[in-house]
């Protein structure tokens, strides 16, 4: 039986802890002076990320899975997506879904990330040729243990190129289809998946 304790702490939105599971939530910058940069609102916020997992005996190597909410009109996905993964160290390969909102929090509040990380983690990372580069320190699906996490597709291609850009129905095929080369280069498919998001 899986034993499992939530809390909050003064600087934490959540932590929720499930055996060797670790997943902080909502995390946002702590500065007192919050910058005037998505970017660097995202690098304040991993310094947060690191020490608060490292209070639970984890490192960033740890974490399999970040989420990172974003308010469309700050920053671009492509550059977003490269500043994260320069926010992780060499060896680290999480996979990362970027999610634009109209909104994260306060007026200067742009962005606010999830992570899940296990304690001891051994990944098995996944990068496949032909989609958009997930950004360095980066993958695109990563096997952790009993636990697979694909990181957030689109119908992007290897340059960036939003493949079908006026066909909706179109786009989603190629998403789809992108999900479909990932989850086989890890060796599963559209049956093994236990939860979706889109």
């Amino acid at each position: 039986m899986t034993s499992m304790t939530q809390y909050t702490s003064s600087d934490s939105k959540a932590i929720l802890l499930a055996d060797d599971m670790v997943v902080l939530g909502g995390q946002m910058d702590q500065q007192h002076e919050v910058s005037t940069s998505a970017y660097v609102q995202v690098q304040n916020t991993f310094q947060s990320i690191i020490r608060k997992l490292e209070s639970e005996d984890c490192t960033i190597q740890d974490i399999v899975k970040i989420v990172v909410y974003y308010q469309h009109d700050k920053c671009d996905e492509r550059t977003l997506s490269e500043q994260v993964g320069t926010c992780l160290k060499v060896g680290c390969t999480p996979v990362l879904t970027l999610v634009p909102v109209t909104r994260v929090g306060e007026d200067n509040e742009w962005v606010a990330i999830d992570v899940i990380a296990f304690r001891d983690a051994d990944p098995s990372p996944v990068v496949v040729a032909g989609l958009a580069p997930p950004g360095p320190n980066l993958c695109h699906g990563v096997r952790c243990g009993a636990f697979t996490f694909v990181g957030g597709q689109s119908s992007q291609n290897e340059r960036w190129d939003v493949l079908y850009p006026s066909d909706l129905v179109s786009q989603n095929q190629q998403t789809i289809e992108h999900l479909r080369i990932v989850l086989d280069a890890i060796g599963l498919d559209e049956k093994d998946i236990v939860k979706a998001n889109s």
